[in-house]
């Protein structure tokens, strides 16, 4: 019996220690791994705070064991205890020592995120940073991971970059379990939340999408707004957070800041500020400007359901730096939003994007609505004078070939490079194009060109046709290739019909022409667009007649919308096509009550300048008066997101860049007056 026994304990211990490594013995088998009296004495000191004497057993097993394996454990431990002993450089080197010979180990992430610690107290806040990325691509615990993002976030709140600690501390707080979070994680989370600028709330917020912590940052968002005096934003964002938020630890916090405002009396008013140059070069069109402004405050006025509003008025004197100045004070002063300028646009617009105040200028300048997405544009522009043009021309006239005429300056080029692109667009060409100097009042060349009238002699022919006393003279009316002559000398008749005629001819064919007949103008064209002021247009289109270029369509730009143009060349001008941005003789019933007031109050006909005014304030003021709140935020946001505006200067909204997209009137020379066009 006693020798079963011991047979079956024998085959036991077989089956127990057959899937143990070679070599190792569980239980009583197994052997001690070298140094590990070493390490048990270090760590029992350093539980015990005694760090000298657990840096002495670490040292000793790092001497006696260098190729041990737990060689990159003792070096931690050790500078763990130099940083507990604010000995910074030191500890710092035993954990580079870690990282640097010992990448693969377990304890080179530890290494890395201690080392991340000790540089925050040694005060050594870039260097933090600097060595995070590397910390951060070891694959590290949770909560290592959480400790190396405080470390991180607690060091760019050092260096005042709250932003940062911001992202920081967000990635800690999403990575760290309920408990740490909340105690450790969020208060740090929430005080770089509290110095985030609008700038970063707005976009985090949208990116977050109601996710935590979007409470806090939209808490922040209204208390900015505030802080700067833009109390409808403040207003409408903390009623957005009371409504997504109710019970949100800053609730009642919110509630207080709202009623505040309201008992405050500060809301009732909305301050609008308007920037136009009322001294100076433009001063006339500032203060044309300021009329349709004034006129559309009083309209509103008299309207009791809507919100009292004050105009703040600014003369930039047509002086960017004067301009820029105004932006600052009128910014000091609250305003809602700013009207204008005329000119120096991009000077006001670049300052009022700076302190996010939405600026609707009244100019055409090019690329002044791409300088932020506070920056409107309400004005009429070449690029939307030649796309209404061409789309009346080409597919209501049903023409497809076109000639420009126009003048060597920006103003010319532009509209003919603009007006050839729309036809091109809408498969129409371009057959005939010649420019001038806009200095010269005689334009026989350019329309000579225009018309197949004028070419050089060739230097080739003109030598070889110089015969005895034969000359060149090139006559008043040149015929087709430009070439005219004279001979004093006996027989000329007879030699030049058998000598000059037959070899030109040879040269050109059948045509050469009768020296004494007037050729015929090649017009292969149906429209000419000649974009230049009334004064130049009103001297060219009669040389056009006189050169026999009657039956086409003349088009010009808004500038031709003035009676000095129909003074000037009546009888060539019938029938003559320009956009206008107003037309005061308008049969829509909007434009006759504003011009019937306009003539009541100041005694004189309104004009583009007072139209685009009045629409400008109306268009905001409507804005105003759909919503309980009035910020600066609101206003940008609605712009382009409102519906057609339909005004007395046409239908007018704006793209998301801030471009105005307006529908401009069509005019027609009728007589002594200009009709509209319908299309």
């Amino acid at each position: 019996m006693k020798r079963l026994f011991l047979v079956l304990a024998l085959s036991g211990l077989l089956a127990c220690t057959a899937c143990v490594p070679k070599g190792v013995v569980p239980g009583v088998f197994e052997k001690e791994k070298p140094g590990a009296e070493l390490l048990r004495k270090a760590e029992s000191s350093f539980k015990e705070e005694r760090l000298d004497a657990a840096f002495s057993f670490y040292q000793q097993y790092i001497s006696q064991y260098p190729d041990g394996e737990m060689m990159p454990k003792a070096l931690v431990q050790m500078g763990i205890i130099k940083g507990r002993q604010e000995k910074y450089a030191q500890a710092v080197s035993h954990f580079k020592e870690v990282m640097n010979k010992h990448p693969q180990s377990d304890y080179a992430g530890q290494a890395g995120v201690e080392m991340l610690s000790v540089l925050y107290d040694a005060g050594d806040f870039e260097a933090v940073i600097r060595r995070s990325a590397a910390v951060f691509s070891y694959e590290l615990s949770r909560e290592a991971y959480v400790r190396a993002g405080l470390s991180v976030g607690d060091a760019y709140m050092a260096l005042d970059l709250p932003r940062e600690a911001y992202f920081a501390f967000l990635k800690a707080f999403d990575r760290a379990k309920k408990k740490k979070a909340e105690k450790e994680v969020l208060p740090r989370l929430k005080a770089a939340i509290s110095r985030l600028s609008t700038e970063t709330l707005k976009p985090e917020l949208a990116r977050l999408d109601g996710r935590p912590p979007s409470g806090y940052l939209t808490y922040h968002m209204a208390k900015n707004y505030a802080d700067v005096g833009n109390l409808g934003d403040a207003m409408a964002t903390w009623a957005d957070f009371l409504d997504r938020y109710p019970d949100h630890e800053l609730a009642e916090a919110a509630k207080e800041r709202l009623e505040e405002i309201k008992a405050s009396g500060a809301a009732d008013q909305i301050n609008i500020g308007c920037l136009l140059p009322l001294t100076g070069r433009y001063a006339a069109y500032g203060k044309q400007a300021l009329h349709g402004l004034e006129m559309a405050l009083s309209i509103s006025g008299q309207n009791a359901s809507s919100r009292p509003i004050h105009l703040i008025v600014a003369d930039t004197a047509s002086d960017p730096e004067q301009a820029i100045k105004a932006v600052e004070e009128l910014n000091e002063k609250r305003v809602t939003a700013i009207i204008g300028p005329i000119a120096t646009s991009e000077a006001a617009a670049k300052a009022a994007q700076e302190h996010g105040i939405p600026i609707i200028t009244l100019t055409q300048s090019s690329g002044v609505p791409e300088i932020g997405e506070f920056v409107f544009r309400n004005f009429i522009t070449p690029q939307m004078q030649v796309r209404t043009l061409a789309r009346y021309a080409a597919e209501t006239l049903d023409i497809d070939r076109f000639a420009v005429l126009y003048p060597d300056e920006n103003y010319g080029e532009t509209f003919m490079n603009l007006f050839w692109d729309e036809l091109l667009a809408r498969k129409a060409s371009v057959v005939g194009l010649e420019d001038y100097n806009p200095a010269h009042t005689d334009f026989s060349d350019s329309i000579k060109k225009l018309a197949g009238l004028y070419y050089d002699v060739p230097a080739d022919i003109e030598a070889k046709t110089r015969i005895g006393p034969l000359e060149w003279q090139p006559s008043p009316f040149e015929a087709l290739w430009g070439i005219g002559w004279e001979d004093s000398g006996p027989d000329a008749e007879s030699r030049n019909e058998a000598g000059l005629a037959p070899y030109i001819r040879g040269l050109l064919g059948d045509r050469i022409l009768d020296p004494e007949e007037e050729p015929e103008p090649i017009v292969d064209f149906k429209a000419v667009f000649i974009p230049d002021s009334p004064e130049k247009a009103g001297l060219i289109i009669p040389q056009l007649a006189y050169y026999d270029i009657n039956e086409v369509y003349l088009l010009g730009t808004n500038l031709w919308h003035s009676d000095q143009f129909i003074e000037m060349a009546r009888r060539y001008v019938q029938g003559a096509i320009c956009p206008s941005g107003f037309y005061a003789e308008s049969r829509s019933d909007a434009v006759r009550r504003f011009v019937d007031e306009f003539r009541r109050v100041y005694g004189e006909e309104p004009d583009f300048f007072e139209a685009i005014g009045f629409d400008t304030a109306m268009m905001l003021i409507d804005l105003l008066d759909r919503s309980p709140y009035f910020g600066r935020t609101y206003i940008r946001e609605q712009l382009p997101a409102m519906p057609p505006y339909d005004g007395i200067t046409g239908k007018t909204r704006f793209d998301d860049t801030g471009e105005v997209i307006k529908e401009l009137y069509l005019l027609k020379v009728s007589g002594r007056r200009f009709v509209e066009i319908s299309f």
